[in-house]
């Protein structure tokens, strides 16, 4: 019984270690910028010996891929969490404000650690990540089209969503114009509602 809870208390402390690099990892980047970011600089923002980070992940990319998966992943389980509510215009809006939600919780971190150039593993899971949520743009707004809701064509209704549903928007809204989470999150959804349903409220 005790080798089972010495291997329990070794597995949390490797998971608590690893969380800890990320952590760093995106406190660097948004600190120094991408180029700033090095296997030592992550080291000495955890206090942890350069070692340690070596022992967890092979290389820079390694560590950044997995900072924005774990951001992205916490978004994606969010919105796949989202009980259904018998409409695809409230399951629309409920999506959008799970994505919008996200953004306030990570204060930007996942498009800082995002916009680290030079990293084809990294591109390759952003456009894995955007093809997930364009997808599931398209199942809602397609349902809202069969419950005949839709006032917009299907490409324009999806790119609209697409959009309300990046990180600009929001950060515009939020950090350059001062809005407060809420009320941009509510202007965001109004904005789409209205352009892809017309000024009828939702059933």
């Amino acid at each position: 019984m005790a080798r089972v809870y010495s291997m329990q208390t070794r597995a949390e402390a490797g998971a608590a270690t690893r969380a800890r690099l990320l952590d760093a990892t995106a406190e660097v980047i948004a600190q120094l910028g991408g180029p700033g970011l090095t296997m030592q600089a992550v080291a000495q923002k955890a206090d942890v010996a350069l070692r340690t980070v070596y022992n967890y992940f092979s290389s820079k990319e390694d560590l950044v891929v997995e900072a924005y998966d774990r951001l992205a992943s916490t978004t994606m389980a969010a919105a796949r969490a989202l009980p259904p509510s018998g409409s695809a215009r409230q399951d629309l809006a409920a999506f959008i404000g799970a994505y919008l939600d996200s953004y306030q919780t990570q204060i930007g971190a996942r498009v800082l650690v995002a916009g680290v150039p030079g990293l084809p593993e990294l591109d390759n899971r952003i456009a894995q990540v955007r093809r997930w949520r364009r997808d599931q743009l398209k199942k809602l707004i397609k349902a809202a089209h069969r419950e005949g809701e839709l006032v917009l064509a299907l490409p324009q209704a999806v790119a609209i969503a697409f959009l309300a549903t990046a990180y600009p928007p929001w950060e515009i809204l939020v950090l350059q114009l001062r809005m407060t989470p809420p009320a941009a999150k509510e202007l965001i959804l109004t904005t789409v509602d209205t352009s892809l349903f017309g000024a009828s409220p939702p059933n």
